[in-house]
């Protein structure tokens, strides 16, 4: 962090051999990582987040490679209440979608309770309106 507020910058700090721990750890972004060579599944392993990954472009491709499943990459505003459904079938509880971005009415319309939903800390408002 220090070296980086002295104003070295990435490409210097890479080169002095700072590992990506340390370079992430010192503030830079998922995206400058990225444009500086580092893949999806080593910035998935120094803590970056999906969103993080998401926001710095990275593919599907990369980020399957990364680990992540096709489900964990949905895009909540582009899933139907049956794959929704699906999902729920399969185990999947309401926690898990709030984590990845889906509303809470989204998942009433997949058939979760209101217990569900509150279990997985939606929060209701008036009676059946939840955010």
């Amino acid at each position: 962090v220090q070296l980086r507020e002295a104003g070295y910058t990435l490409a210097q700090l890479k080169g002095a051999q700072c590992t990506l721990a340390e370079l992430h750890g010192a503030g830079f972004s998922a995206m400058q990582l990225r444009s500086a060579r580092y893949t999806a599944a080593q910035l998935k392993e120094v803590g970056c987040t999906l969103a993080e990954l998401k926001e710095a472009a990275f593919s599907k491709k990369e980020l399957k490679q990364a680990g992540y499943t096709d489900a964990e990459l949905m895009d909540p505003q582009r899933t139907s209440d049956a794959q929704i459904k699906k999902l729920k079938k399969a185990g999947w509880t309401a926690l898990q979608f709030r984590e990845i971005g889906f509303t809470a009415s989204q998942l009433k319309g997949a058939g979760y309770t209101d217990k569900q939903l509150r279990e997985a800390r939606y929060h209701l408002h008036g009676k059946k309106n939840y955010r």
